[in-house]
């Protein structure tokens, strides 16, 4: 359980109970955002929309720590859940006002949209061989879940899951490039049975690739 402290000051802290971490602020980072959006409408002379910055917490386990005007960061800060209802509340104060142009706003952004595909692993200098393996228990977080019979069980909270290396894999293929062969996937999932690893690729919408004995994410 991680505890986030957000201060007046544009302070931004994370700490897990073993070291306290700072981070850039994000409500300066989503004004920045807010502000580049504003540029790119005037500069394609777009209508002058009202753009309302959001940040959500995703973990729930997340204890959000608020120090100064709670009032004024509770408008921009809140948990993931909570987020689709301050949209609607949003959207149903700007009904009085006059139609946006959507489909030309849409057009726009989709002329002029770019695939990010950056290389993060390379920019950091970190090696798929650094990543933890083990797959992470969706209950408790627990790196290291055990798999009996066809399930995987946490030795920390006794979850069991079926599906539970579906997330992992995931992860495991966003850094090394939508790439992973069946004995990668037996060190990273920590599993002995090459057959296992075998069912569990082909279940995971992946293709394999014969000549280079690898198994590939599908678009």
């Amino acid at each position: 359980m991680a505890k986030l402290s957000l201060t007046p000051s544009y302070q931004f802290t994370r700490d897990d109970g073993e070291k306290e971490t700072g981070f850039h602020h994000p409500i300066t980072q989503v004004e920045f955002q807010q502000i580049k959006l504003q540029n790119w409408l005037q500069d394609r002379s777009l209508p002058n929309l009202p753009i309302y910055p959001l940040i959500a917490i995703s973990n729930p386990e997340t204890i959000i720590e608020v120090i100064g005007d709670q009032e004024d960061i509770a408008k921009v800060v809140a948990r993931g859940e909570h987020i689709p209802k301050k949209i609607m509340e949003m959207e149903q104060e700007l009904t009085d006002r006059s139609p946006m142009p959507h489909q030309k706003l849409g057009y726009e952004i989709q002329r002029e949209r770019i695939d990010f595909d950056k290389d993060i692993m390379a920019k950091h200098g970190v090696k798929v061989s650094d990543l933890m393996p083990g797959v992470q228990c969706p209950e408790c977080g627990w790196l290291g879940m055990e798999r009996i019979y066809a399930n995987w069980l946490c030795p920390r909270c006794n979850k069991q899951s079926k599906h539970a290396h579906k997330r992992t894999l995931s992860d495991y293929l966003l850094c090394s490039g939508n790439a992973i062969s069946n004995k990668e996937c037996m060190r990273f999932l920590k599993i002995n049975s090459r057959s296992l690893a075998t069912r569990i690729l082909q279940s995971s919408n992946l293709a394999y690739q014969k000549e280079h004995k690898i198994w590939i994410k599908l678009k």
